[in-house]
């Protein structure tokens, strides 16, 4: 699944659970690296099942997990894992399609658009999950419909090359069933990074 010549760091469990504020203030910051909405999606999920991973990486680390769909293609093909997917032309329909899929008090990754991110479905409709920004911006937003889709998912209503409509992919990967899967516990061996060994990007706001 991943790129050659990645180191591996395993993932321990934590020592005790961390609240979902601890877990954003660990694992979210200002990133302007490629590929960082992904692994900082899988760390918090990591987080919020028990195991002690930290992102940012960098090198070989971030190349591989730089492409979202691929990594959210495999892991929804986990056995054991709850996911479902989405394919057309208009990232917008694909979004309709898998909101439809979540449930109330649960938590997912989405990979839509030239994003990822955890959402989750309230009374008040979806909310996703910055870890991007600064510390007083990172936790959960409500999806502003016409303004998330376009602003921070970078969503497409129509997928073309020279004329051409092409359908894509799109994922939702429901975070609990990957509680406990081995497969999922390794996989975070790639992107965990010692403290000391850390390459955040500098900035502000990035997908």
């Amino acid at each position: 699944m991943l790129n050659a010549g990645i180191g591996y760091k395993k993932a321990s469990v934590l020592e005790r659970p961390f609240s979902e504020s601890e877990i954003i203030a660990k694992v979210g910051g200002p990133d302007l690296t490629k590929g960082s909405c992904a692994s900082l999606a899988l760390a918090y999920a990591a987080n919020k099942l028990g195991l002690d991973v930290t992102d940012y990486r960098g090198g070989h680390s971030q190349s591989a997990f730089g492409n979202r769909r691929l990594v959210s293609g495999r892991i929804s093909k986990l056995k054991g894992v709850k996911s479902y997917s989405a394919s057309n032309t208009n990232d917008y329909k694909s979004f309709k399609e898998l909101s439809e899929k979540m449930e109330k008090g649960r938590e997912y990754i989405l990979s839509i658009g030239h994003h990822s991110s955890v959402v989750k479905k309230t009374d008040s409709g979806v909310q996703y999950l910055e870890l991007q920004s600064t510390a007083e911006r990172n936790g959960w937003h409500l999806w502003e419909t016409g303004r998330t889709e376009k602003q921070r998912f970078d969503m497409q209503k129509s997928h073309s090359n020279y004329g051409k409509k092409y359908n894509v992919e799109s994922y939702l990967i429901d975070i609990e069933s990957l509680k406990g899967n081995n497969d999922f516990r390794i996989l975070t061996g790639y992107l965990n990074t010692a403290t000391n060994r850390q390459m955040k990007g500098s900035g502000g706001y990035a997908k």
